[in-house]
């Protein structure tokens, strides 16, 4: 094995409230990385990316893909078949699926960085849970089937949240172990996403003061930080790190 084939992949999670720079912050990564001939699968989950997409010129944006996901399902195949070029599903076959509300995507391809704006695997997990039993109509407790009456009231209870818990373990693991870079953005953290906290490399929580944007630093390679740093400034260092990782696998 020869050290100029190894490469360090980058695992990084944004946290932070509405309005504290996520999406700029991604968009401009995603613009950097596309300029530089990387290509970029931007998984937007509120439309929140477009405004500054239209901002950017065309040639700009030109490697960067855009899907939509519906639901949980819609982003597990995102993640598993068109962001590492699995050629075994057409996108055709993906989007008769119904799962995807919006895709720029016209063919399957390896990608250097996806981002995932913003997406609770936690939360999704269980709405798409919740769905899955309405939809069949009854749950089991022990060996008795109840029915579900009042659909409205409906809750998940007890071992339901088994099934939704093994659908965020796998996609996590699937994010983890694969082959490319990504960005992973979520709204607040609760206590299953902080659960993972030791599978991304580094993880910033944006933050607004006044006028002013800052960004905690909670981990950074492995080691857990007080430390902050002006939003812009971070917003700099990891376009040039993305950069820098892309140009070196190109």
């Amino acid at each position: 094995m020869k050290k100029n084939s190894l490469r360090i992949k980058e695992k990084i999670l944004i946290i932070g409230e509405t309005g504290t720079q996520k999406t700029l912050t991604c968009c401009e990564i995603a613009r950097a990385v596309s300029k530089a001939g990387g290509r970029v699968l931007y998984v937007d989950t509120e439309y929140g990316c477009e405004r500054y997409f239209n901002e950017m010129d065309e040639a700009d944006i030109e490697n960067i893909d855009l899907i939509v996901p519906r639901t949980f399902s819609g982003l597990v195949w995102i993640v598993k078949y068109l962001a590492v070029g699995d050629d075994t599903y057409s996108i055709d076959k993906i989007m008769e699926k119904k799962w995807i509300e919006f895709s720029t995507v016209e063919e399957i391809k390896p990608y250097d960085l996806v981002i995932f704006d913003p997406f609770d695997p936690v939360k999704e997990a269980r709405l798409e849970a919740k769905e899955k039993f309405l939809d069949q109509g009854y749950y089991y407790i022990g060996e008795k089937k109840v029915v579900i009456d009042n659909k409205d009231t409906f809750a998940l209870r007890g071992y339901m949240y088994q099934i939704p818990n093994e659908w965020v373990e796998e996609i996590y693991r699937f994010m983890v172990r694969s082959p490319y870079h990504f960005i992973h953005v979520v709204l607040l953290p609760n206590d299953k996403i902080e659960e993972y906290y030791g599978w991304y490399d580094a993880i910033f929580k944006f933050t607004k003061i006044g006028d002013d944007f800052e960004t905690k630093i909670i981990k950074l390679r492995g080691k857990v930080t007080s430390g902050s740093i002006k939003t812009e400034k971070l917003r700099e260092k990891l376009i040039e790190k993305f950069v820098e990782v892309v140009k070196c696998t190109s």
